[in-house]
């Protein structure tokens, strides 16, 4: 058992520079797009959709390489209370795919996959070396940082302009600044979770800010200053919360001059707390909206059954599960408390923080490869720095 788990270590360890691979394949095609002074269209995609689908391949291979380790421990590949969850799922997908069309219901299993092969990372997590994880996601950060520098000067203003007409709003490797600043602010907080080194710390935390800075994104700004807190108040203390909240208070209330953007508490913050509401009000008691709530589905033109955007992890949530969205957040309550017990949470609260925040403005699931980026983080730092990753898992765990 212990020659197959270090060689799946040999292979896991390719998992971040195809992480990073499939982000610059997958994004090509509409950075090249805006790049030529193409009309921005969020709602549509350039560039053939297999170039899309490459993450999903990725994702059900996580899928099934963690149920696989399970099995070869002799173990339950999935707890019971993830079995739950699964259950849970398929009946939503079956009234969805019966009630809408097979593609709404496919969209909707293409939503929840990253929330399902989280349940199902630990072993996958603990193979990974966090020396090598942490280069390449400098190397992430440091490849969008320098697209941001290049569209500063050369870009259409597709987001507009800024002083001296630079182009406002560079997003880097990715379409939406909003995902830019997302990517760099999981990298880091991946980055703080992985590793002791301050100094490596404080380039990736800067990074983001500057990164998030020129994308112009207030969610991206909070989140990183927090991070940059962190860093600099030593991990979760009183030091940080009082610290923290007295930075982001004063961020928030100046980000229309910090953002330069006008109006933009108002308009990107009130809309999303709009839609929030009027999904409460009029889908939550529904069960078969399964999919409609989705990126994707706005994409489909064909499949996409509502007005507006939820643009919001917590919007999409409450969208696509409706009644059942409650009792799913209880199983996941469960899950973190009696089979996420040997997660060091200290170590993995700037990811932790990182979700929350960007759950606000960003409908997580869809975030890709930020969504697998956290995911990696939390399972990842179960153990301390510098421990063998390839730690026996007792039954009592499952």
């Amino acid at each position: 058992m212990g020659n197959y788990l270090n060689k799946c270590k040999k292979l896991f360890t390719l998992l971040f520079p195809t992480i990073l691979l499939i982000t610059l394949v997958q994004n090509y095609h509409d950075i090249v797009a805006i790049m030529s002074g193409a009309d921005l269209n969020l709602t549509s995609h350039d560039g053939p959709i297999v170039l899309k689908v490459l993450k999903d391949f990725l994702f059900l291979f996580l899928l099934f390489s963690g149920l696989w380790l399970g099995v070869k421990k002799k173990l339950m590949p999935l707890p019971v209370v993830a079995l739950f969850v699964v259950l849970v799922v398929y009946i939503l997908f079956s009234i969805s795919a019966y009630q809408n069309d097979l593609m709404t219901g496919l969209i909707g299993l293409r939503w929840a996959l990253p929330f399902i092969v989280f349940l199902a990372m630990r072993d996958i997590a603990r193979l990974i070396d966090p020396k090598a994880a942490v280069s390449w996601l400098l190397l992430g950060m440091a490849l969008c940082f320098l697209v941001q520098i290049y569209q500063l000067f050369f870009m259409p203003p597709v987001y507009g302009e800024i002083f001296m007409g630079l182009a406002a709003r560079t997003p880097g490797i990715f379409l939406v600044p909003n995902s830019t600043a997302f990517f760099a602010c999981s990298a880091c907080a991946c980055i703080l979770g992985f590793g002791n080194d301050k100094k490596i710390h404080f380039i990736a935390v800067l990074l983001a800010i500057i990164i998030c800075l020129l994308a112009q994104s207030g969610t991206g700004i909070i989140v990183s200053s927090a991070l940059l807190v962190l860093v600099i108040t030593g991990g979760f203390n009183s030091s940080f919360v009082i610290i923290c909240c007295v930075c982001v208070l004063f961020i928030f209330t100046n980000l229309n001059a910090i953002t330069m953007r006008d109006d933009f508490v108002a308009i990107s913050g009130g809309t999303r707390v709009e839609v929030f509401l009027r999904i409460l009000a009029n889908e939550f008691a529904d069960v078969d909206n399964f999919g409609v709530f989705t990126n994707t589905s706005m994409l489909n033109q064909g499949v996409f059954a509502v007005d507006f955007v939820p643009d919001s992890l917590w919007a999409s949530w409450f969208g696509n599960l409706g009644l059942l969205s409650i009792p799913l957040l209880f199983l996941l309550g469960f899950y973190v408390v009696f089979h996420m017990n040997r997660v060091n949470w200290s170590r993995a609260f700037p990811c932790v923080l990182t979700f929350f925040g960007f759950s606000m403005t960003t409908i997580v699931f869809e975030a890709f490869p930020m969504n697998l980026y956290l995911s990696l983080g939390i399972w990842q730092v179960q153990f301390s720095y510098g421990q063998s990753n390839i730690v026996p898992v007792s039954p009592k765990q499952y």
